[in-house]
């Protein structure tokens, strides 16, 4: 028996080892003696920068670099590279795509493991941890030709393979346009993408985007000296090219090992590595001014009518309209009303907490300690009296004035966290009972209360 238990753990063990074998070399790389510090130089001759097994990435104005394939992240500190995560996520995303969810970093797909997938997981930075956040379906990602938009607070997809290596599978290339609403995590479909992008252009070939307010450059290939901008709010491409747009192909060229190319709000940059400082920029309206082509990003089928029916059609239509014209006068009042009262409403929809240990305000995501979400959480189901929110806050066998005191503290501090992301009113207080005015009651704030939006995936755990 024991013989049995011996050879299973040297086989556990060699598949470890053969695992390990084929992750890239990453700390070790960039400096010798990795395991005694946490610590990166940024100036030093031994290569002590991110290199390519390195993506650098900007979050609310702090520069972070992720390790491709693990969960490593370090942020630079007095000169230093220091590192944050507590993660033991290794293996299982190299190549995936990664951006910042509104200040939250977020990797989508990956490969690993032998196949491509389409997971999403987000870095909780106070636990130091990357956490799942599933979706409706699994899109298989490996590149990274996505974009995320802010404004939308939603990732298109776009350069989607289907791979599985352990099947023996060829690479399959997935020639629509998906979009899914990171709130609500849910893919949909937009169409098939313009023919011209996939084979003229070679898009299932490039790797590379650059994200801007409305849309992302595609950077050139080896094969195609052309780059694209695709246009997702007027779902249109254009193609430029180095001769006409000689000025923009300065960020498309092949550039020193120092210095990377990234995107903002305002144009493309140029950033120096060593000092995190940008050597050249451009704008978006001299980027994408003087197109050689454009078109329609989704191919889109002629509709075709028969000319009989066509005068049909329109008497049809007329009419149609005359009763619409008719109907929508006779509902003007209480349609006034009804959009009043719903303007009001939505004012006040702003606070969403179907993300785990996450709250989103008003679009953006904001981290928060488990403990203070799971209270929270109950604070949109009910009131708290004093027993139930000493039970829980955890106080329960604290002396009488350590309760009361770190009931205070509590609240504000969590009214301090609203405050700061853009509540401006007491997100919680405390009011005297109405049947006992010896005792209070802890009460949220009911703008705050009404709009908790929960998953079902939530409200079945």
């Amino acid at each position: 028996m024991k013989g049995v238990f011996f050879f299973l753990g040297l086989t556990f063990y060699c598949l470890i080892s053969s695992a390990q074998e084929s992750v890239p070399i990453r700390l070790n790389d960039i400096k010798p003696n990795r395991q005694l510090t946490n610590f990166l130089e940024l100036n030093s001759d031994e290569r002590a920068k991110p290199t390519n097994n390195y993506q650098l990435i900007l979050s609310h104005g702090k520069w972070y670099a992720i390790g491709n394939g693990d969960g490593q992240v370090f942020t630079p500190e007095n000169g230093l590279w220091k590192r944050i995560d507590k993660t033991l996520l290794e293996g299982y995303h190299y190549g995936a795509f990664l951006f910042d969810c509104n200040g939250t970093l977020m990797k989508y797909g990956g490969y690993g493991f032998w196949r491509n997938h389409g997971m999403f997981v987000y870095f909780h930075e106070q636990t130091g941890d990357w956490q799942i956040q599933p979706s409706d379906r699994e899109l298989p990602f490996n590149g990274n030709l996505a974009y995320f938009s802010k404004k939308e607070n939603t990732l298109y997809s776009f350069g989607n393979f289907m791979y599985n290596q352990s099947m023996s599978e060829e690479k399959k290339f997935l020639d629509s346009l998906y979009r899914i609403d990171l709130l609500k995590m849910k893919w949909e479909s937009l169409g098939k993408l313009n023919s011209n992008l996939v084979d003229k252009y070679h898009l299932h070939y490039r790797l590379h985007t650059l994200a801007g307010n409305g849309g992302c450059f595609v950077q050139p290939t080896s094969n195609d000296s052309t780059a694209l901008f695709l246009n997702f709010e007027t779902l249109k491409y254009n193609v430029y090219n180095s001769k006409n747009n000689s000025r923009l192909f300065r960020f498309f060229k092949e550039l020193p090992v120092n210095e990377q190319v990234y995107s903002d709000s305002y144009g493309l940059k140029i950033l120096d590595m060593e000092v995190l400082e940008n050597v050249d920029s451009i704008s978006w309206e001299e980027a994408t001014a003087q197109p050689l082509e454009s078109s329609d990003l989704i191919y889109k089928q002629a509709a075709t009518v028969d000319f009989k029916f066509s005068i049909l059609l329109g008497a049809l239509g007329f009419a149609f309209g005359v009763f619409l014209l008719y109907f929508f006068y006779k509902r003007k009042k209480s349609s006034v009303k009804m959009n009043t009262e719903t303007a009001t409403y939505q004012t006040s929809v702003k606070l969403n907490l179907s993300i785990l240990n996450t709250i989103v305000f008003e679009g953006a995501m904001y981290p928060i300690d488990s403990a203070d979400y799971i209270v929270i959480r109950k604070f949109t189901e009910q009131d708290a009296t004093t027993i139930e929110l000493n039970d829980w806050l955890g106080l329960e066998n604290k002396q009488p004035e350590n309760q009361k005191k770190q009931r205070a503290e509590w609240i504000k501090r969590l009214n301090s966290f609203f405050n700061q992301i853009g509540f401006k009113e007491e997100a919680f207080n405390r009011e005297r009972q109405e049947t006992d005015k010896r005792m209070f009651v802890y009460k949220m704030n009911n703008k705050l209360k009404a709009n908790d939006v929960l998953d079902d995936s939530e409200t079945t755990k």
